[in-house]
């Protein structure tokens, strides 16, 4: 049976944890161990972790002092002895036939990443009561060029590092951004690209077997440092496809933070506190100059509302 890591940041979410471990711990595929890094709690996330290692002799628990998601993970990475590596938000949770249904994919299909889609956890449960079915309809296969364009078109390969699992020879590209929110726009990216040196193939299982929950996200908990850092991850990835000689890649990565930064200012309009949008529209420019999208940018910069308004006269 093939060996997997599972790796698990936990930070401040005891409100959350034991649900997510018991999903973890339910696995059908058992042949795991899961590396829990408490990032510095200072709730009782250390007597729930203490608790459970207890009673389950896959879990590893380390403890340090907190640097962030990021580091988090790169310090699980460190630790991880599996052939395969998943990650999992430790205030989200997951089917109990996530590793069968994502390993099976991974390994009948000589993938070197597999991926599924999720949707908005509940309180009341862990997962849904439902029996394994055969996954073969369920499932597409992509190469890395359109694996990555997926994931910027939002086409099921999300953008997050969960909901995955991963060759791990693929994760050596590129370590997680420390001190970074919304790291996975560039990290991803990179990891899908990087199955072009192995497989070549990355699949999507159009089911839902990752429930996300996740409170202090930059769409919940919006404000400067992670709409910044977010739209940051945005332009290294048009960077990272211009280094590979991806054109096709790099075109529609500038297009996806063009469309980003239009989103925050209607939806976050602050002319003097979200000043830095103009440094990133300016990048787009010089990589795709376009005068309707600069009367666009200034058009939502002058005004969101009369932008909006207009936008509804056309249609």
């Amino acid at each position: 049976m093939s060996f997997v890591s599972l790796i698990l940041p936990v930070y401040n979410v005891e409100k959350y944890l034991e649900r997510c471990l018991n999903s973890i711990l339910s696995q059908t595929y058992s042949n795991f161990e899961l590396i829990i890094i408490d990032d510095g709690s200072t709730d009782n996330c250390p007597s729930i972790i203490n608790k459970y290692k207890k009673i389950d002799s896959r879990i590893k628990a380390f403890r340090q002092e907190n640097k962030g998601l990021s580091a988090a993970r790169n310090e699980g990475l460190k630790k991880a002895n599996g052939e395969y590596i998943g990650f999992i938000d430790s205030d989200d949770y997951i089917s109990k036939y996530y590793l069968e249904y994502l390993l099976n994919a991974l390994t009948a299909n000589n993938a070197s990443i597999s991926c599924c889609t999720y949707e908005k956890g509940k309180s009341d449960n862990y997962y849904q009561n439902e029996e394994y079915k055969a996954y073969e309809n369920n499932i597409e296969i992509y190469d890395h060029t359109s694996a990555g364009q997926n994931m910027m078109k939002n086409k099921g390969i999300f953008v997050t590092a969960w909901a995955k699992l991963y060759k791990k020879e693929v994760l050596s590209i590129c370590d997680f951004p420390e001190g970074r929110f919304g790291e996975d726009n560039i990290t991803t990216c990179q990891y899908l690209w990087n199955t072009k040196n192995f497989t070549d193939k990355v699949i999507l299982i159009r089911k839902k077997l990752y429930y996300y929950s996740n409170p202090t996200s930059i769409v919940n908990t919006p404000n400067r440092k992670k709409i910044d850092d977010e739209l940051w991850a945005k332009k290294e990835r048009i960077i990272f496809y211009k280094d590979k000689n991806e054109t096709e890649l790099c075109q529609l990565a500038c297009k996806n933070l063009e469309n980003r930064i239009y989103y925050f200012m209607k939806t976050y309009p602050s002319k003097r506190g979200y000043f830095f949008y103009f440094k990133y529209f300016f990048y787009c420019l010089k990589n795709n100059f376009r005068i309707k999208a600069i009367l666009k940018f200034l058009l939502i910069y002058i005004s969101p509302r009369y932008f909006s308004f207009i936008k509804k006269l056309r249609h």
